[in-house]
């Protein structure tokens, strides 16, 4: 039972994080779970601001710190481009810039701009529009439990109750992977 379970698991990505000691299998949950967590905040990336801004954010993790200039190179993108992706990223908190003077007297046009990306506060900024979402949410099928009978009553009010109800299914689920849970 146990081979069978290994080598269904060896097909799944995580199979370098399974180690087999007897009769017993041990799993790095947190490596996966970060991973997974990465993964997501890519795919939520994507969907707010497109393929540019999930490329960006992917080589600035991978890079960890990167000047603008290079960033652009690197995100093969045009550098106006680059930088409009960069300023999105930062503006929703998922990006973050430092201002590092070539000189002494901290001029703003003799500053290189080193931009990165904290994980775990990217994290925390994506949990915080997650909740954000939910609660809209709650509040719509607030009001439309409010509404008059006859429209209560519909099959379209019906079915829109139903999409609300599992969108929040959903949002919950992406909730309890970004918080904390220590």
């Amino acid at each position: 039972m146990v081979g069978l379970l290994i080598s269904f698991l060896s097909e799944l990505i995580f199979v370098r994080y399974l180690r087999r000691f007897g009769d017993q299998i041990h799993a790095e949950v947190t490596t996966m779970l970060n991973i997974v967590r990465r993964k997501t905040a890519e795919e939520i990336i994507l969907k707010r601001f497109g393929p540019e801004a999930r490329r960006m954010f992917s080589l600035l993790i991978h890079k960890k710190k990167l000047e603008a200039k290079h960033a652009a190179e690197l995100s093969m993108l045009n550098q106006r481009k680059a930088r409009e992706m960069l300023f999105k990223l930062h503006d929703s908190g998922y990006a973050t810039v430092q201002e590092v003077p070539r000189t002494s007297d901290f001029k703003q046009s003799k500053c290189i701009y080193i931009w990165s990306v904290n994980l775990p506060e990217a994290y925390k900024r994506i949990a915080q529009h997650i909740d954000r979402s939910c609660i809209n949410l709650y509040r719509r099928l607030k009001t439309m439990e409010e509404e008059p009978k006859e429209k209560k009553d519909s099959d379209l009010r019906r079915k829109q109750k139903e999409f609300i109800e599992v969108s929040i299914l959903r949002l919950q689920i992406n909730l309890m992977l970004f918080r904390d849970l220590k």
